[in-house]
């Protein structure tokens, strides 16, 4: 039998939210970064104010926990922990030693929150820095750490283990992360690597983190011109060295991931008993935009019956007024060209 593990809500300013098991009340408050949230358990969803602040970077990445009755536990933006009363944990003011913030928080997709399983409440924070570190401290660009809150320290507000806490598990990925439920009582971390069509793909038992990953080559290769680092060129980057996102299907037999330089997004196949990834279709691509990074980001979700994708992004015609989208996908006809030929626009 398949054990229930519930997976939180990852987001990322801007952008559709990745993936979630909406139904479910550990998921019933969004964090949405820069001080704003969601809170859904109420008929209509009511707004509320978070600890996050915009001024110091937290403009992307974020993510929440509740209890088993939608009660807010914790949230974080990788790289700071707030408790339910939107006050730091005492260990989670600064997960990285690093003395500059938005280190994580500048990450498109940068941070999740997984339950430790079989360990009743604790909690993994994964966070991976942002690729603008390659230029002021490289040692933290495109890196994977894990931290672990307890929520059984500081009289029941939680605090992050000072024992657990920024512990390296990966290197040269991009700023993509999303978690899916295994068949094992396990949960698959999926990662891709810079500069190659590389995913890596870690495995969460009750014994905790493998330590090597499950790695599937699949999509696009091409050449591409790095923005503002000095490497040579042609280099296989493809827009894994940047931002995007991921996004899971409801039957956890399909990923998606909209890549955001160049901009096209690809479908895959994805074995939820083995972690691997494989089948590629190109569903969509757009223009390329070389004068910004942020205009150029791409969102990506499934539809609860995981029959549609949908992406946001940029008009080609960037230049314009009203030029960000969202279009619908079709993923349920038989032959890739059917579901590109079903791209459909939704919202200006």
């Amino acid at each position: 039998m398949i054990r229930s593990i519930f997976l939180l809500l990852l987001f990322a300013g801007g952008m559709i939210p990745a993936f979630g098991q909406y139904h479910l009340n550990e998921n019933k408050v969004w964090v949405l970064g820069d001080r704003s949230g969601l809170d859904f358990n109420t008929t209509i969803p009511t707004p509320l104010t978070t600890g996050i602040l915009g001024a110091s970077g937290s403009y992307e990445s974020s993510a929440s926990v509740c209890d088993p009755f939608g009660r807010l536990l914790f949230y974080t933006d990788g790289e700071r922990v707030w408790s339910r009363n939107h006050a730091f944990m005492p260990n989670g003011n600064r997960l990285p030693p690093a003395s500059s913030y938005s280190m994580v928080s500048s990450s498109s997709q940068g941070t999740i929150i997984l339950p430790m399983i079989d360990s009743p409440g604790k909690y993994y924070i994964f966070s991976i820095t942002c690729w603008e570190q390659k230029q002021s401290t490289p040692e933290y660009d495109g890196r994977l750490f894990y931290s672990v809150v307890d929520m059984q320290l500081n009289g029941g507000l939680g605090d992050v283990d000072p024992s657990r806490k920024w512990i390296p598990v990966d290197f040269n990925l991009a700023e993509l992360i999303i978690a899916i439920p295994g068949n094992n009582n396990n949960i698959w971390l999926l990662t891709h690597a810079n500069d190659t069509n590389a995913f890596r793909v870690w495995e969460i038992t009750a014994a905790g983190i493998s330590t090597s990953p499950i790695i599937s080559y699949a999509g696009r290769a091409g050449t591409k011109l790095h923005v503002g680092r000095a490497i040579p060129t042609p280099v296989y980057a493809n827009a894994w060295w940047t931002f995007g996102q991921m996004a899971v299907a409801p039957d956890r037999k399909k990923i998606a991931v909209a890549y955001s330089r160049p901009n096209y997004a690809e479908l895959y196949d994805f074995d939820h008993c083995t972690g691997t990834i494989a089948n590629p279709i190109l569903i969509d691509s757009i223009k390329n935009n070389t004068t910004t990074n942020y205009l150029t980001h791409r969102g990506i979700a499934f539809s609860p019956n995981g029959t549609k994708l949908y992406i946001s992004g940029l008009r080609e015609d960037y230049s314009t007024v009203n030029n960000y989208f969202l279009y619908q996908f079709d993923i349920s006809t038989p032959t890739p060209a059917a579901i590109s030929a079903s791209k459909t626009q939704v919202g200006p």
